[in-house]
Parts: C-alpha cells; sequence; structure tokens
C-alpha cells in the first residue's frame, strides 16, 4: 500500500513528470522539498493516491505491479526472486567455476537494480586505449549505450509472472543477461 513506497523514487517520479511546473528550480533542491509541498507546487488538487491511481500506479490504496516495481520500497517484500545476481567469470563459461567478482542479489525498485547493476557491469569491463596519450581514460569495450539498453530490456520486459531473478554474466569475451528476452553482447 501506500506506506510501502521509498519517498525519494515517488519524488523523482513527480519531479520528472511534472518538471515543467517548478520553473528553473533545480532537482536537488525539489528533492529535498516535503512531499507535501511538492504535490501543492504541482497544483495536484488531489489526494496522493488519487494522482496515483490516474498514473496507473496505484488502485485505491494498494500499489499495482508497476508501482511496486517503480516506487516500492522493499519490492522484494513481496515479490523475493524480483533481483538481480551479478557475477564476472574469468574465461569464457560458467563450467570454470572461477569468478573475478560477484555480488549479493541487487535488490529495490527498478532503479535501483538497474544502478547497481550498470555499476557493476562497468566496473567489470576492461577499457580499451583509443587515444595516444598514457593518461587517456579510454573507452569502455562494449558502449554504455548497448549496456544500457540491454539491461532496461531484461528489467522491463522480463516475465513478471515467473518468479526468478534475473542474471547478468560478465565473461572475457561477452556480457549475458539471462531474462526472458536473453540479451547478448
Amino acid at each position: 500500500n501506500l506506506s510501502d513506497i521509498d519517498e525519494r523514487s515517488l519524488k523523482m517520479l513527480l519531479v520528472n513528470k511534472f518538471r515543467t511546473k517548478f520553473d528553473a528550480v533545480n532537482i536537488a533542491t525539489l528533492l529535498k522539498r516535503p512531499l507535501d509541498q511538492l504535490l501543492t507546487d504541482i497544483d495536484a488538487n488531489m489526494s496522493l493516491a488519487k494522482l496515483l491511481e490516474n498514473m496507473k500506479l496505484c488502485e485505491g490504496e494498494n500499489m499495482t505491479l508497476a508501482g511496486l516495481l517503480l516506487l516500492g520500497d522493499n519490492p522484494q517484500k513481496f515479490k523475493p526472486l524480483f533481483s538481480i545476481k551479478c557475477v564476472a567469470f574469468v574465461g569464457k563459461d560458467v563450467s570454470g567455476g572461477q569468478f573475478r567478482d560477484k555480488e549479493d542479489l541487487f535488490e529495490g525498485n527498478l532503479y535501483i537494480q538497474y544502478s547497481k547493476t550498470m555499476d557493476f557491469l562497468i566496473r567489470n569491463l576492461r577499457r580499451i586505449q583509443v587515444e595516444e596519450g598514457f593518461n587517456s581514460l579510454g573507452q569502455l569495450e562494449i558502449p554504455r549505450q548497448v549496456l544500457e539498453e540491454i539491461v532496461v530490456n531484461a528489467l522491463i520486459h522480463r516475465d513478471y509472472y515467473v518468479s526468478s531473478s534475473i542474471q547478468a554474466f560478465v565473461f572475457d569475451d561477452r556480457v549475458a543477461l539471462d531474462s526472458e528476452l536473453k540479451p547478448e553482447v
């Protein structure tokens, strides 16, 4: 229900959805405002429950699955396997059994899972030198936009009626996300 909403995620949603109502105020300042003030600023003229119901994120006082995934403080309390497991293996397949990096399940709402998964993938990919300078940072071996696309696809297009975690694997020669789409790079 509404008490299970992560307030920061809700504020981010409202600020981004109603950005034109806030003139030139920066986002960091808006996120510091109390929730009641934000609702007044967007001139909602309705309860939070009604506003979220209009956005198809609630039905009465209860969150929809979309509301839980986008705004939930702890979605795994209700849907325990809606998470991501990340492992970076040594070699080109799982059978080697050795890994470079491994994380516990990434839990939280979709934004938190997305952010943690992107951080993991970027941390475990090599950088390729493209400039001649010794101190050049290099570019990721797989462009960030490609990684963003496969992570978003895995989160958005997974079958949420199947209770299983998404698995993100980094191998020496590829990145694979195991979900219903099974995208590989």
